[in-house]
């Protein structure tokens, strides 16, 4: 990530020592004032504190904080966000929501007034994703074992577990399918033991962290995204881009990024069978599977393209747009 970035960006560091506060504001204002940004930006909540105080010391213009996930679930507590976020609210000038959901939870939990929350969602490259999604896809064998992909990292709050059993349901019915693990994390061995005994490994492939997940998107026939929470999932937004069917967990995100299951299929939270049977009903319904791809993307164009919110943030950060 870092040399992604210093491909595009000057990267100063400014490393924060856990119990050392005052002297991270210190070294961050200091840096500041080297570099004179009008605006700072954080996506760190909870430490967005510390930033917002040291930015107002060096007399930036805007200071926000992206909040890209649930802010209870951040800090690991209610009271903890509503402490952090309300200590901020004189040295931040807003808070940006990448969802609905999120919006609402700062609102509502976090008790923060509603007219400092505004919401910029994420975005990912469409045409880009799409173009390389198709290339892959026209590689593919005719009549290859259908391909079940999730990007996720293999770590909790993500339910790849959910997935497994469904997996394993389906294969004990005749309907073999392969299932592609995108992602990494503390999860992959108690993960990769689960699919041994469910009889899974032989069609289970964990692959790390990737850079191709386009061209997986296009080689594979749905993506599955299990999980118990989320801020806005980029993966359903790049599925969604791809032309690939999509099948969620139905938490408020994943309702929103796929307008209400107008753009994929929602399932109960922790239901394999529930699960199972939309992964099927997209590999039998062919007409259906192409009126949930063809409205997907759509729906990620029109909303969640990356110009769109780079226009959105530029505009909120350069003073001519105002969060409500």
């Amino acid at each position: 990530m870092h040399d992604e970035f210093a491909r595009v960006a000057r990267i100063r560091l400014c490393p924060y020592v856990k119990g050392r506060p005052l002297q991270y504001i210190r070294r961050l204002v200091t840096l500041l004032r080297e570099e004179a940004p009008r605006n700072v930006l954080s996506f760190c909540f909870g430490n967005h504190l510390l930033v917002s105080v040291a930015a107002r010391m060096a007399k930036v213009e805007r200071i926000y904080v992206s909040v890209v996930g649930d802010p209870v679930a951040i800090t690991h507590s209610r009271w903890r966000a509503c402490w952090l976020a309300h200590l901020a609210r004189p040295f931040c000038d807003g808070e940006i929501a990448v969802s609905e959901s999120v919006a609402r939870t700062l609102v509502a939990e976090v008790r923060l007034p509603a007219c400092r929350v505004r919401v910029i969602h994420n975005g990912c490259d469409v045409e880009e994703i799409r173009e390389r999604a198709e290339a892959a896809r026209h590689l593919r064998t005719p009549g290859a074992t259908r391909r079940v992909l999730m990007v996720a990292r293999l770590h909790r709050p993500k339910d790849h577990e959910t997935l497994l059993k469904a997996a394993s349901m389906l294969i004990s019915k005749g309907r073999p399918v392969e299932l592609l693990l995108a992602g990494d994390g503390p999860e992959r061995t108690r993960l990769e033991t689960l699919a041994r005994q469910l009889g899974l490994a032989a069609f289970t492939r964990f692959l790390g962290t990737r850079h191709d997940i386009p061209e997986l998107l296009g080689a594979s026939d749905a993506m599955v995204l299990a999980t118990q929470s989320e801020g806005f999932a980029l993966a359903v937004l790049e599925a969604m881009a791809a032309g690939t069917p999509v099948v969620a967990t139905d938490i408020p995100p994943c309702r929103e990024a796929l307008g209400n299951g107008e753009c994929g299929l929602l399932v109960p939270s922790r239901d394999p069978l529930a699960l199972a049977v939309a992964i099927e009903k997209l590999f039998e319904d062919e007409t259906y599977r192409r009126r949930l791809t063809e409205a997907a993307y759509q729906r990620v164009r029109e909303l969640y393209d990356n110009e769109l919110m780079a226009a959105r943030y530029a505009q909120l950060l350069e003073g001519t747009e105002h969060a409500p």
